[in-house]
């Protein structure tokens, strides 16, 4: 089938309803000897068309590479597996379809991941005890502790980091979201008795203002 150059162009590039005409598919390793022998212009085509595919990542080639052969075995293995069910289906008619399923038909759209992470004893505290040493100058007791990790920990599930990632041929990758969880430590503990006894409110403003808070 790709025993020459034209050859090999043509069968890259013909309608799946000709193929589909075509005497029954060579082997995989005649297939791939056939490309190999086909030309610069030949293997350059058939990697630019896999490279739309899900089973190629890499650039367009004029020779054989072995990550070329990887994305030709690949999909030669789905094409296979579905013989089963859809019957022999042409290599040029599954590159097509391989084609609309790696760009799902059309441009791929962002993609979102929402992720929550709840802060360890061991990150609480050092955070709880620094926020009790500033306001109060003493560590918390343990009902102390105990009471604001509670809060800090259902505050993070409450209030997850969602990752947008937006496809295309460069990636762009935006966080949102996320528990404030120093600020809101530092205003729970701010706004107890003990701490306002000893007037703390001026460090207050001045750590709201560091943090862009009004």
């Amino acid at each position: 089938m790709f025993g020459s150059p034209d050859a090999a162009r043509t069968a890259a590039t013909q309608a799946p309803a000709a193929q589909a005409q075509s005497a029954p598919e060579i082997g995989l390793k005649e297939y791939i000897t056939n490309i190999a022998g086909a030309g610069p212009e030949a293997i350059k085509l058939l990697s630019t068309r896999l490279a739309k595919t899900p089973y190629y990542r890499g650039k367009p080639v004029t020779k054989l590479t072995a990550n070329l052969i990887k994305a030709i075995s690949d999909m030669e293995n789905a094409r296979v597996m579905l013989k089963d069910y859809r019957g022999d289906i042409p290599r040029s008619q599954f590159i097509v379809e391989s084609i609309a399923e790696g760009t799902g038909g059309e441009p791929k759209g962002p993609t979102s991941t929402v992720q929550t992470r709840v802060s360890t004893p061991l990150e609480g505290r050092t955070l709880i005890n620094k926020i009790f040493e500033d306001l109060l100058g003493r560590g918390p007791t343990k009902a102390e502790f105990d009471k604001y990790y509670t809060q800090v920990t259902k505050r993070q599930k409450a209030m997850p980091t969602t990752t947008t990632y937006s496809g295309g041929k460069t990636n762009v990758v935006t966080q949102t979201g996320g528990p404030d969880v120093e600020e809101f430590l530092f205003q729970r503990i701010a706004g107890t008795d003990e701490a306002k006894s000893r007037k703390v409110f001026g460090f207050y403003d001045i750590f709201k203002q560091a943090l862009g808070v009004d």
